[in-house]
């Protein structure tokens, strides 16, 4: 989504290339115009330009508007509704306003098919991960552990990445 955001004059100067074809040959200058995904601004410039927008259409699209302000973790959309009609028209209200930006939600996800009525098969999610696994079909949180990788030499980074594997989702287990 970072590319759907431009940067306007004059500040697309500072994402500036250089570039020639063949050695000898005159250098050319190009400014990037979109937000350059890697970039240390990329997020934050992402971010914002998605709560402009939520801003700008708060009066025509209030749960949209709510929700993109208080529901988003860097791009990833993580919401719901205390029924499918209320989650639905906050999905419908969401989508319109990152429409009228040029952004388009993917990766819809689900327990309820109901949901899914107007969300083409290309935009549906059948399984999500973050962090631990969620099965929508079943509604069931999933849990598993791996060991260290047995090609790997036990150097501190990847025994502090195990370790943390299992202790972020033994933590919320235990709740």
């Amino acid at each position: 989504m970072y590319r759907c955001v431009r940067v306007s004059e004059p500040d697309n100067y500072l994402q500036s290339i250089l570039w020639r074809d063949k050695k000898g040959k005159e250098l050319e200058d190009y400014k990037l115009d979109t937000v350059t995904y890697g970039t240390k601004p990329a997020s934050f410039l992402f971010v914002r330009a998605m709560h402009q927008l939520a801003i700008y259409e708060r009066d025509s699209f209030p749960a949209g508007s709510v929700a993109l302000q208080q529901d988003f973790y860097v791009d990833d959309f993580i919401s719901g509704g205390s029924s499918v009609g209320e989650a639905i028209e906050k999905m419908r209200q969401t989508s319109e306003i990152l429409a009228r930006g040029d952004f388009k939600l993917r990766k819809w996800c689900s327990s309820h098919s109901d949901f899914f009525k107007d969300v083409s098969d290309d935009d549906k999610e059948k399984y999500l991960k973050f962090g631990l696994a969620w099965d929508p079909a079943t509604e069931k949180q999933l849990f598993s552990l791996s060991s260290l990788d047995p090609g790997s030499k036990a150097s501190r980074r990847p025994v502090l990445a195990t370790i943390a594997r299992f202790y972020d989702p033994e933590g919320f287990l235990a709740q």
